[in-house]
């Protein structure tokens, strides 16, 4: 994720208020318009145009005695507008999207927290906005439940089923190369719209998952900083402290493994009678997923920080940056890229343990200051809950 634009600093927000309500306005606007009815029924349009242009440009052909040349001119005058009309569609989506990554992050940009609050709006107080206020859980909660709501919206399982409707009609182009008999004209014809037809397929789900990869990514967000906040405010205003958080729930260590082997099983199931080649290239699928598999949770194993500000340049601005963690004289300290950062152990209230409550997540844990939170996680990361230099 880029950090913030050209566009976003040159913005001079007097309070968090004002900045907090046109953040609200821009990621409405936003995702009202990656999430379109109207734009991804343009998509189909464009669609159906590249399908129906090769047929017809072949009827004509062979409707038109003594003009052979007439009926390939018209598919590749169609094939053209399709395709240009599925570019526009594509870079248009592309902006939308960029626009989303700078502004879904924007009240999470350091310089902007130390604004002065103004009269926020409740609907739209953030868990770092009410830190230090005894409406924290129930603002965090709150956030969260928002978070949720927007990834079940009905909008997008609409927006879904267009796209499942339509996405086959994309792909029936393929279909042409068989009607080619050697034919150089209705090969480049058919070369043309299946590559159009496929990159249309991949853009309008692209799109889709991209949004709703950022609403999770905005509902994992939520979720752990309704954990780490509380964690906080126990920490420096009282309250109980658990002695364990316990494990990742049952249901998410069990469900991504068990579909996995599902997969595999059926997978294994469908090919066991197959011909040799088809088991060695479904070993070969099996293999790179497990690979997949394997270097993911690798990675999630090395420790880095968790972080909770927008991306930027910093080390806790980097999202899943590696790190190396340790104590230096009573200090908490991180490096990683050319970068270190130091957190005095005067400085450090406590160190708590938190979870990453997703499927193989690895240990996890939040350094209090009285400052901004700081997460961690990765193997080893536990040594630092020894460095409790003092509590409240």
């Amino acid at each position: 994720m880029a950090a913030p634009s050209a566009e976003l600093t040159a913005h001079d927000w007097s309070t968090r208020a004002d900045l907090l309500e046109e953040q609200c306005r821009r990621v409405e606007a936003i995702e009202d318009e990656a999430v379109s009815l109207r734009r991804t029924a343009a998509w189909a349009g464009w669609v159906v145009l590249l399908v129906l242009s090769v047929p017809v440009g072949l009827t004509l052909r062979e409707e038109s005695a003594g003009l052979d040349l007439l009926g390939p001119a018209v598919a590749g005058v169609l094939v053209a507008a399709a395709a240009i009309g599925l570019l526009r569609h594509h870079v248009r989506s592309r902006r939308v999207l960029a626009d989303l990554r700078t502004w879904s992050v924007v009240d999470r940009v350091p310089r902007w927290r130390g604004l002065p609050p103004g009269q926020i709006d409740p609907a739209l107080l953030t868990a770092h906005d009410a830190r230090d206020d005894s409406r924290l859980p129930e603002v965090a909660r709150d956030a969260r439940r928002r978070a949720q709501e927007r990834i079940y919206q009905g909008r997008v399982f609409a927006v879904a089923a267009v796209l499942g409707l339509v996405s086959p009609l994309g792909l029936l182009p393929l279909g042409s190369f068989g009607a080619a008999d050697g034919d150089p004209v209705v090969i480049g014809l058919a070369v043309a719209s299946s590559a159009v037809g496929l990159g249309a397929v991949a853009s309008g789900w692209s799109t889709l998952w991209q949004v709703m990869r950022a609403r999770q990514r905005e509902l994992n967000r939520a979720s752990l900083e309704e954990e780490v906040y509380l964690a906080r405010f126990r920490v420096l205003h009282g309250g109980e402290r658990p002695d364990d958080l316990g494990s990742v729930p049952l249901a998410a260590r069990v469900v991504a493994p068990t579909a996995v082997v599902a997969l595999l099983g059926v997978l294994a199931w469908r090919v066991g009678d197959a011909s040799s080649l088809a088991l060695a290239v479904s070993g070969v699928v099996v293999a790179l997923v497990v690979l997949v598999l394997v270097l993911a949770v690798l990675r999630q194993r090395r420790p880095h920080v968790v972080s909770l500000l927008a991306p930027g340049g910093g080390l806790l601005e980097r999202p899943d940056k590696p790190v190396t963690v340790g104590r230096e004289e009573g200090d908490v300290v991180l490096r990683g890229g050319g970068e270190t950062v130091r957190l005095a152990g005067h400085e450090v209230v406590s160190v708590e343990r938190v979870r990453l409550a997703f499927a193989l997540a690895p240990p996890a844990v939040l350094v209090v200051t009285s400052g901004d939170p700081v997460v961690v996680a990765g193997r080893g990361v536990d040594g630092l809950l020894e460095a409790r230099a003092r509590t409240t």
